[in-house]
């Protein structure tokens, strides 16, 4: 279901109707999972009964991407490749190739510094340093939601040639991104210590809040230059 929730949000990208897919993924299906842990922590109900849980929001979240494509008329099961002279099939699968290979590179590079972290220290240290990692990648959701939006726009105005629109395109990202991450890296940091007071064995956790300033700060200056990644 993962997979192809992500398929659909890509899908509605391309045709510019990015808000509700992103609402969908990053925020219902999100909060639903926080719900789900919640209520399996505060009732005391066995683990196992969380991955059927999360089958059924990923299911639920699945369903209602369709149906906002379906009410678009821009879903649609047939399979058909352009009969235009132009296409090579060679070609689209060169480039879907080099496509996932960039996809897998950029999930290595996300993921690196909490593998050499479990080669080195352990799953202990690793697990308190995710928690503080995932906490301080909140400073990062202005950004996907703002590029989600904005990059097909960019994608259009590159192949028009429309270095003006790209331009203002840049600035605005690059200052919406940053002042909407301040806002919320100063909500996270002035918060932390009573984020880990709600926290089971928070003392544990607070250890690694160094964590949040680091890698906050870091994606702070990161979302500041708005789409240069895109472009």
């Amino acid at each position: 279901c993962m997979a192809f929730i992500s398929l659909l949000t890509e899908y509605s990208k391309t045709l510019q109707r990015i808000s509700i897919p992103f609402f969908l993924k990053q925020i219902i299906q999100k909060s639903l999972i926080i719900g789900t842990v919640s209520y399996i922590f505060i009732f005391d109900i066995e683990f196992n009964y969380f991955f059927i849980f999360l089958d059924i929001i990923f299911f639920v979240v699945l369903i209602f991407h369709i149906l906002y494509l379906y009410h678009l008329n821009s879903f649609n099961l047939k399979l058909k490749l352009p009969k235009n002279d132009n296409f090579s099939l060679k070609q689209f699968q060169l480039y879907s190739f080099f496509s996932l290979l960039g996809g897998a590179g950029f999930i290595l590079l996300d993921n690196i510094d909490t593998l050499m972290l479990g080669t080195l220290a352990g799953f202990k240290s690793t697990g308190i340093y995710s928690i503080s990692f995932f906490i301080a990648m909140v400073v990062d959701m202005p950004r996907r939601a703002i590029n989600q939006i904005a990059s097909p726009i960019i994608s259009e105005a590159f192949k028009n040639e429309d270095l003006k629109k790209v331009d203002e395109i840049y600035k605005q990202t690059s200052t919406n991104n940053f002042f909407i991450g301040a806002f919320i890296f100063l909500l996270i940091w002035i918060n932390a210590d009573n984020l880990f007071s709600f926290m089971p064995n928070g003392e544990t956790y607070s250890l690694a809040k160094n964590v949040i300033l680091i890698v906050g700060t870091g994606k702070l200056i990161d979302i500041s230059f708005g789409l240069n990644g895109h472009i």
